[in-house]
């Protein structure tokens, strides 16, 4: 997984659980109470899943293409 698929997968997952937890505060309904609470649950998960996977470093390649070694 890219350093930039990475990063905004989890801006998106916790910004999932800022929308969870805004419908869990609401006075409004219960169904907005439990749609929050599904969407917070299941975006903790997917935090706790997502901080499982080391992101790829990408390498710096050269004019030519190739990967730069460095000494």
């Amino acid at each position: 997984m890219s350093e930039r698929l990475y990063s905004i997968l989890t801006r998106c997952i916790i910004a999932g659980m800022f929308i969870g937890i805004l419908g869990m505060i609401q006075p409004l309904t219960v169904l907005l109470f439990k749609a929050g609470f599904l969407m917070l649950f299941y975006s903790t998960l997917a935090y706790i899943v997502l901080s499982h996977v080391t992101p790829r470093r990408q390498e710096p390649f050269s004019a030519t293409g190739q990967p730069e070694v460095k000494p």
